[in-house]
């Protein structure tokens, strides 16, 4: 994420608190002063990529102006640890 680039970072809100269309909560909304926001999900070791890109394609479906991003090697390494 670049400095002053995002206008409002939220962890674990829904979509509306930052200004987006929905209720769903990503791990990590960047509303953007200028260009798109962007949407982060983190998987869990209960969590897979797929589960998550899907999620965060609906998201997009009605939000067009936004970055998806899925970051998986988090839960990957859980699951070593389990």
């Amino acid at each position: 994420m670049q400095i002053g680039r995002y206008s409002q970072i939220t962890l674990d809100r829904s979509l509306n608190k930052a200004g987006l269309i929905g209720t769903k909560r990503p791990d990590v909304i960047g509303a953007a002063r200028w260009g798109k926001n962007l949407l982060v999900e983190v998987t869990s070791k209960t969590q897979f990529k797929f589960q998550m890109e899907n999620k965060l394609k609906m998201i997009a479906s009605y939000n067009p102006n936004v970055k998806l991003k899925v970051i998986s090697w988090v839960g990957w390494i859980a699951r070593l640890f389990k």
